[in-house]
């Protein structure tokens, strides 16, 4: 599966990104909502995980976006949202961007895993990434 980080925190979104990799995902992370947008295009991930509070453009508004962009992909990209605001108005907003989930920090990694599998249960078919990219845009690749 190909899952696209998008957190500001770096030390998280690439601890994230290890871990997804360990379970056999094809991972890029990026440090904003614009980055996420661009590596999208190029990446054709199967999921996002997108932080809520971001520089530049933030994880709702990027969401929006991205489900402007990507409403004719086929079949849907899943959008996770991966936030320190929890409670029923932030969960409303979330959903109203489209997200398909908002998890809670610290986010327990079984259940984002759980919950990977369960958005995208085929991940064979997406179409491919238009183009190879280094594993975190803008920088160098995880533990490097």
């Amino acid at each position: 599966m190909r899952i696209l980080v998008a957190d500001d925190n770096r030390d998280a979104g690439e601890s994230l990104g290890v871990l997804l990799n360990l379970c056999d995902h094809e991972v890029r992370v990026v440090g904003n909502g614009r980055q996420a947008l661009e590596e999208a295009a190029r990446f054709a991930p199967h999921a996002i995980v997108l932080d809520l509070e971001m520089p530049e453009l933030d994880g709702f508004e990027a969401a929006r976006l991205l489900r402007e962009r990507l409403q004719d992909h086929v079949p849907r990209v899943a959008l996770i949202a991966v936030t320190g605001w929890d409670g029923l108005e932030a969960r409303r907003l979330t959903e109203e961007c489209g997200f398909d989930l908002h998890l809670a920090k610290p986010v327990e990694f079984r259940e984002l895993r759980l919950a990977l599998e369960s958005l995208v249960p085929d991940p064979d078919a997406a179409p491919e990434p238009t183009a190879p990219a280094a594993r975190r845009v803008g920088g160098p690749p995880a533990g490097g």
